[in-house]
């Protein structure tokens, strides 16, 4: 059954989708990543650049599906970029030889394997790379043999690996789920797995990027950032628990944390690209969304001056232009309906400290304090809920749609007082 999910996987997943897992095996094969490139006049025809383990560079351009002659010439300018224009990054000398691949998950039409086979004859006498194919079969071969073991089979973790596998694209990703199936992937928590290589402990880690790579497949398809952004910050967080337990060399993880760094950097910067394009930010049906809309705006919100801050402290470059009038354009629509909503407003104003005014910075959190303070008021108040409270379960509370909230007392308590 393995097989056939992955299969499944493989073959319905975007470029975008399985680029992740890629490089992950390119890893797994003893590959030094060099950069993977977001789609653009910069790309060169080069998705992925790396070292391959005799030290030689490789460069890989990334399809999706059947390539039949019809999408040969739809791509035919990428691969003549791919094999013909030198690989220029200030980790690979200047015109040094390398080895240019085609990837896809697909299969070649007869016709496009014949007219490869001629370029490659003209390629080689002007002194050009030859082009390389990696398809479908040996892509899925490569899945197999190097993640085939970590593979969930406990029928617990199988069956949480098939509602994430299953769950519906547009919806937000269900991180308790995903946190209970990294314990189980992951020996972070079980104490015989103690006894575990390093080189173990190390792989368990690379398996666990491609699986929730397989997880995320229709999130891709649907391209809901939010939900990547929140599965790869908790593969990163259970990934650097695991190597402070086990006192992993950087050199074990480095390359897989760098890959997912980069993913979750792809994805911010996506998002940012679909909200500067549209013209509002409503979902479906406007009347019905009136419910849930200023929560959204406070979690984008949040999660923009998340990244803001993040690319801030690394010394990178960051549309902060976009970001400051997106919060102009929608501070008022900011809401507090739990203390799990607490670290998206600090994260607003700690990103107008940093970007904009200590002025706008203090006026956020005041009205952050008093907010807090408003419901707690003796005799009056209800308090907030907990931030062990999802914001999807706050919105349902809200809108009378779920009934316990009350018994619990919140009342007289606040976990945000004190970081404010």
């Amino acid at each position: 059954m393995r097989n056939r999910i992955v299969e499944n996987w493989l073959t319905n997943s975007s470029e975008r989708a399985y680029k992740v897992p890629f490089c992950q095996l390119l890893i797994s094969k003893g590959y030094k990543l060099v950069h993977n490139t977001r789609d653009g006049p910069f790309e060169q025809g080069k998705d992925v650049i790396a070292i391959d383990p005799k030290g030689k560079p490789c460069a890989f351009q990334l399809k999706r599906g059947n390539i039949t002659q019809r999408d040969w010439q739809q791509i035919k300018a990428e691969i003549e970029q791919l094999v013909e224009i030198p690989i220029i990054h200030p980790s690979v000398p200047k015109n040094v030889k390398y080895t240019a691949f085609l990837v896809s998950n697909g299969q070649l039409s007869e016709e496009v394997r014949r007219e490869i086979d001629d370029r490659n004859e003209g390629w080689k006498k002007k002194g050009y790379p030859s082009l390389n194919t990696w398809l479908g079969g040996e892509l899925l071969g490569d899945f197999q043999t190097y993640y085939g073991d970590f593979f969930p089979v406990e029928v617990k973790d199988l069956s949480l690996f098939l509602s994430l596998f299953k769950e519906d694209g547009k919806e937000p990703f269900n991180k308790e789920l995903l946190a209970q199936l990294l314990e189980g992937l992951l020996p972070i928590k079980i104490t015989e797995f103690s006894t575990l290589r390093k080189t173990e402990v190390a792989q368990s880690i690379n398996s666990t990027v491609v699986i929730v790579s397989y997880i995320l497949g229709k999130k891709y398809q649907e391209k809901n950032h939010i939900a990547i952004i929140d599965a790869w910050t908790l593969v990163l967080a259970y990934i650097f628990a695991l190597v402070e337990k086990e006192n992993l060399l950087k050199k074990m993880y480095e390359q897989t944390v760098l890959l997912v760094l980069s993913e979750l950097d792809d994805v911010f910067v996506a998002l940012i690209k679909e909200l500067s394009e549209r013209k509002h930010y409503v979902e479906g049906d406007a009347l019905a969304d009136v419910a849930v809309y200023k929560a959204r705006i406070t979690f984008l919100s949040g999660y923009l001056c998340a990244y803001a801050l993040w690319k801030t402290i690394n010394k990178e470059r960051v549309d902060t232009d976009f970001i400051t009038q997106f919060l102009n354009e929608n501070t008022k629509k900011l809401i507090l309906l739990g203390e799990s909503m607490s670290p998206l407003l600090f994260n607003v104003i700690l990103f107008r400290q940093v970007v904009g005014t200590d002025d706008h910075a203090r006026v956020l959190l005041t009205i952050l304090v008093n907010s807090i303070l408003a419901v707690n008021v003796p005799f009056k108040g209800e308090g907030l809920p907990d931030p062990y409270h999802a914001i999807s379960d706050l919105i349902r509370f809200q809108l009378g749609l779920t009934q316990g909230f009350d018994e619990e007392g919140f009342k007289g308590v606040s976990y945000s007082m004190k970081p404010a």
